[in-house]
């Protein structure tokens, strides 16, 4: 399973669902998450795979950034493995709930303010609270979703490409 630091609102219900799918799946799936066809709020992705998916991965990705962020060889060689996405039942991709920049961590503190109280809150109560106060949601909107993986991602493809 990978589930990444820089993601503070996990959800245990939600790592429970993935789990679940890949688990019931039987070997049925090289990698299970809810990312694939995004539906969940950036920082609520799960990712479950086989560790013969993480070793085939280990052998042939080339790129530093496949390699560094561990699972887009997955799901950038979609021909390659079996790939289950599990969806949110209603669609929340525009929502960012990661801690990448100063305004991810000022979303960060203003929601934990509002609902931590010493247990873990679910995003369902995330999505509530923003219902109540949407002014939190604006505090970090402007990035594209996954904008320092596609940033490194795209630099890279293009520098190999020069090289030919």
């Amino acid at each position: 399973m990978r589930l990444t630091a820089d993601d503070p609102f996990k959800d245990p219900a939600i790592i429970d669902e993935i789990v679940s799918a890949f688990v019931c799946g039987d070997g049925k799936f090289d990698y299970v998450s809810n990312m694939i066809q995004p539906t969940y709020p950036e920082g609520m992705e799960v990712e479950v795979f086989s560790f013969a998916a993480l070793e085939c991965t280990w052998r042939e990705a080339a790129l530093v950034t496949e390699r560094e962020h561990v699972t887009p060889y997955f799901w950038l060689n979609t021909g390659r493995f079996r790939l289950c996405n599990v969806a949110a039942p209603v669609d929340y991709s525009k929502l960012r709930w990661t801690v990448d920049t100063e305004s991810d961590l000022e979303f960060a503190r203003a929601v934990y303010a509002e609902l931590y109280q010493g247990q873990i809150f679910s995003m369902q109560q995330m999505i509530d609270l923003l219902h109540r106060r949407p002014e939190l949601a604006e505090i970090n909107s402007g990035h594209i979703r996954y904008e320092g993986f596609w940033n490194s991602y795209f630099a890279e493809t293009k520098a190999v490409e020069g090289e030919h």
